[in-house]
């Protein structure tokens, strides 16, 4: 029998990868409302989830220092109403694509 430990193990690369894509996103859309300023790279962050420790995690940032993200506010290391929502979509069977479009469409 898997433990539920080991499985929420094997659900944290994916939870990483959704996570930076909505990030990336977040970003686009700052800077679609911003136009003078561009993007300019990424700086790193942990994060601690449900899912265990997200390590490296690649926040997007702006030539303008501007960019805040919603989803992870400045210096927030815990997270739990992300994971609630993104474990809800993971088990009801959806793809990683199909999650990152639902979580976009609450950013905007």
């Amino acid at each position: 029998m898997i433990e539920t430990k080991n499985i929420l193990e094997l659900f944290k690369p994916i939870v990483k990868e959704v996570l930076e894509s909505m990030l990336k996103e977040e970003r686009e859309i700052y800077l679609e409302n911003n136009p003078p300023t561009k993007g300019n790279g990424f700086y790193e962050r942990d994060l601690k989830t449900a899912f265990g420790e997200l390590t490296a995690i690649r926040v997007p940032r702006t030539r303008d220092n501007g960019f805040k993200s919603a989803l992870l506010p400045y210096r927030k290391r815990i997270t739990e109403d992300l994971d609630a929502l993104i474990r809800a979509m993971l088990i009801s069977g959806m793809s990683t694509r199909k999650i990152a479009e639902v979580l976009k469409s609450f950013m905007k």
